[in-house]
């Protein structure tokens, strides 16, 4: 069939041949794309947060877990010290198989203090306890890097898992900038109420058999709620002795008086209780004290035995008396009495006067009475040794003791009520002292005319009493006047060196013991109910053995300290009250803090809120972008097969 004019035709043709050749260079480049994006995708690309990580090929990751009490607090997802646990497993699962880690807990425990694998990390993680060790995030960055420092060419990330306790949390001492990354990660908790036992103490510093002790029970309320009526008990060698209640107000303290007698001697435990939950190590505050047997005092006479002294002394069981002549002083043996009587002794050797120094340095009670006849150079060489105020003259004018420091220990509720009246003891002769206002002498009875005629000073741990008369009835009435009785009592009574009721765990780690005899080489600190014991390291020191806690767990609790299966001494520790506060960081409060002091390398993870496996692999590993090119590959391919099924002509 002819045509008059196939121009149109032409046209058709042309145009057909150039859509398609634009259609297969548009396939070309889809395909090209998907090509390049699948070996991009396979080439593992990433985005590396920190340049440092380019340089540096070795990874080496720092995770801390605070085990302290706090941490048994509860959460949303369960005690958070489990929680702790999984957030550590998860840092681990998301480095790499051949990844370092360096592992610790608030107990710094050598054997943490290594480079590890994978597993042995993760064994050491679930091992993790509380425990009763504080440490300032600081100190534990410090324990870190020192140890990091060693390793070259690596790159540090340090987690930081806690509920950051703001006793605890020192940001102002983190370093401002530091070549290791770090990443805290705060733990919320649903808890932070809390009453507690925070301290207590007796009335007196003695303890003494048969006689009532006040002892008072400082309770803190850290919550914002008021309690009514709350039980308190108090046990003595688990013996119910007393049983109160207090009242106490939100965020305050309340003191609680227990009053109990001590009608045992030996080795007292106590125990003082309260109830609250769910923080509940904090309810318990243990002590300890000793009670002697009998109060050991030697009496070193002049020439006969002082018989004021002795008729006092002689029917009171719990009094056990020695008396010696001044040409026989039993020097090697004072560390076996409580009390030293110098009976008008008139002559002091130099080695005597440095005995009795270290004798009441150590705790020791010495009583000094003069002897009117004695020189006042042999007695002051004495004083001045110890530091006392010196004589300066002998007074033979009648006086009367004016004043009695009732403030005073010694005197102290001894007397109901003293009448202006009151008949006070006659002194017919002393010794007049200078006044030294540089020593620290008080006086305990004075003289109407203003003289001292009792002073007492303290020296080292011990106590020394210095009368200005001797003790017989030619200087006066005193020792047959009433005063006599509380006065000499009293003194022998208190003359028992007292210890700390209570040490703190890892607060108080030496604990010294006093004229110390031992007939082994070490001891053994027992808890009293069995269930716990060590051997401490212990150095010996002159007359004294000091115990050295550093490198042992301890437990709060009452304890004995054993040699050779025989009890020298009763012990009490205590968890440390700082971990009482709950109060923490917020996360924002953490955000502002790190502001607030321009802390560089620090981060927050947000491990409650977040896929936390994920975000670490990108704080280590970088942004991994391959997923990405994987999608663009699929797009690209997509895209070719659009242009080949829905444009290409047939």
């Amino acid at each position: 069939m002819y045509f008059s004019n196939v121009q149109f035709l032409k046209n058709i043709e042309q145009q057909t041949k150039s859509k398609s050749k634009l259609k297969e260079i548009l396939i070309l480049i889809a395909r090209i794309l998907a090509v390049v994006a699948l070996v991009i995708a396979f080439a593992q690309p990433v985005i590396l947060k920190n340049q440092e990580q380019v340089a540096k090929n070795k990874n080496i990751i720092g995770i801390y877990i605070d085990n302290s009490f706090s941490m048994n607090a509860e959460s949303k997802f369960g005690k958070i010290i489990e929680v702790a646990k999984n957030r550590a497993n998860s840092i681990v699962k998301a480095h790499q198989p051949t990844t370092k880690y360096l592992f610790l807990t608030n107990n710094f425990e050598s054997k943490h203090q290594h480079l590890y694998n994978r597993e042995i990390i993760e064994d050491f993680v679930s091992e993790t306890n509380t425990s009763p060790n504080l440490k300032k995030i600081s100190s534990v960055f410090s324990k870190m890097d020192d140890y990091i420092q060693t390793e070259e060419e690596s790159n540090n990330i340090f987690y930081f898992i806690s509920d950051f306790q703001k006793i605890t949390t020192d940001f102002q001492n983190l370093p401002k900038n530091s070549n290791s990354q770090i990443f805290l990660m705060p733990l919320s908790t649903n808890q932070s109420n809390n009453l507690y036992v925070d301290s207590l103490y007796f009335e007196t510093p003695y303890r003494s058999f048969g006689r009532e002790e006040k002892l008072f029970v400082e309770i803190k309320n850290i919550s914002d709620e008021s309690y009514q009526d709350m039980p308190i008990k108090l046990f003595i060698n688990d013996t119910l002795k007393s049983l109160g209640s207090y009242n106490i107000e939100a965020k305050s303290s309340q003191t609680v008086e227990l009053v109990y007698s001590n009608t045992e001697k030996g080795f007292i435990n106590g125990k003082v209780e309260i109830t609250d939950y769910p923080v509940v190590y904090d309810n318990e505050f243990y002590f300890s004290y000793s009670i002697a047997e009998k109060t050991k005092i030697l009496i070193i006479n002049n020439k006969d035995n002082n018989i004021y002294l002795n008729s006092f002394f002689k029917d009171d069981e719990s009094f056990e008396i020695q008396n010696v002549m001044e040409d026989n002083i039993p020097i090697s043996e004072f560390n076996k009495h409580h009390l030293i009587i110098f009976a008008e002794v008139e002559n002091y050797s130099s080695g005597l006067i440095s005995e009795l120094e270290s004798y009441v340095n150590n705790g020791g009670a010495v009583i000094f009475t003069p002897n009117i006849r004695g020189k006042i150079e042999t007695y002051n060489k004495v004083l001045t040794q110890l530091n006392l105020s010196p004589i300066v003259r002998l007074d033979t004018t009648n006086t009367k003791i004016g004043s009695i420091n009732e403030q005073h220990l010694l005197y102290f509720n001894t007397f109901k009520k003293l009448k202006i009246n009151t008949e006070l003891p006659l002194i017919s002769e002393y010794f007049v002292f200078k006044n030294n206002l540089l020593n620290k002498e008080e006086i305990l009875l004075e003289a109407e005319n203003g003289q001292k005629i009792l002073s007492t000073a303290k020296l080292g741990k011990g106590n020394i009493y210095i009368f200005a008369m001797p003790l017989n009835k030619k200087s006066g009435n005193f020792v047959t006047h009433p005063l006599f009785s509380p006065t000499i009592y009293n003194i022998a009574i208190y003359s028992q060196l007292t210890d700390k009721i209570y040490y703190t765990v890892n607060k108080d780690e030496v604990i010294e013991i006093e004229n110390f005899v031992s007939n082994s080489e070490f001891l053994k600190i027992e808890k009293i109910d069995g269930t716990y014991d060590f051997i401490p390291q212990t150095i010996k020191n002159g007359k004294s053995l000091k115990i050295n806690l550093t490198e042992n767990k301890i437990e709060a609790g009452n304890y004995f300290v054993k040699n050779n299966n025989e009890i020298v001494k009763n012990l009490s520790f205590n968890y440390n009250r700082k971990e009482s506060d709950l109060e923490c960081y917020t996360f924002e409060e953490i955000k502002k803090e790190l502001e607030k002091y321009s802390i560089e390398n620090v981060s927050i993870i947000n491990a409650e809120t977040e896929l936390l496996e994920k975000k670490i692999k990108e704080n280590s590993e970088g942004k991994k972008l391959w997923k990405i090119f994987i999608v663009l590959a699929l797009l690209f391919i997509a895209i070719e097969i659009a242009l080949i099924k829905i444009w290409l002509p047939t």
